[in-house]
C-alpha cells in the first residue's frame, strides 16, 4: 500500500512512517473499542470490580496514546488529543457497524461506512502531522 524508499530519517524510512500510524490508529480503535465493552458492563452492572477494569482500559488507553506520540514525535495542542480519542471510538463503532452489514450483505451500506471511516483515518493522519511533504508516495494514504 505504501511505497517505501531506502532512505532512512531518524531510523524510520521517511519522516512520517504512515505504516506505523496505521497500526497505531487501528490498535487505538481496538483500546477505545474494548474501554467502550467494559464501560457497558459498569453501566448494566455497576460493581466496584467493573468500574476498576473500566479504569484499567482507560489507563491502557491512554499509556497507548502517550507511545504513540513519543514515537511518533507528535505534539498535540488544545482538543487534538481527544480528538484522536473520539475519532479512535468513531471508527471503532463504523467497524462494527460495517460487520453487521456485511453479513446482512449489505454492500452499498457497507461502503458509505466505510468511506467515514477512511475519513476518519486520514483526519488522524492529518493531525498526527502527516502531509504532501513529509511522506515518500502523497497517493498512498
Amino acid at each position: 500500500m505504501f511505497k517505501k524508499e531506502e532512505i532512512k530519517i531518524d531510523g524510520k524510512l521517511n519522516e512520517k512512517d504512515v505504516g506505523y500510524l496505521s497500526d497505531a490508529f487501528f490498535s487505538l480503535c481496538q483500546s477505545c473499542g474494548y474501554e467502550s465493552h467494559v464501560f457497558d458492563d459498569f453501566r448494566s452492572n455497576p460493581t466496584k470490580e467493573n468500574l476498576e477494569k473500566y479504569n484499567k482500559a482507560r489507563k491502557r488507553r491512554t499509556i497507548l496514546m502517550e507511545n504513540i506520540l513519543e514515537h511518533s514525535g507528535v505534539n498535540l495542542i488544545n482538543e487534538q488529543w481527544c480528538q484522536v480519542k473520539h475519532l479512535s471510538t468513531l471508527a471503532m463503532g463504523i467497524q462494527e457497524l460495517i460487520a453487521r452489514d456485511s453479513m446482512l450483505g449489505n454492500l452499498k451500506e457497507a461502503s458509505e461506512l466505510a468511506n467515514i471511516h477512511k475519513e476518519l483515518y486520514m483526519e488522524f493522519l492529518i493531525i498526527m502531522g502527516v502531509n504532501e511533504n513529509n511522506i515518500i508516495s502523497p497517493t498512498s494514504a
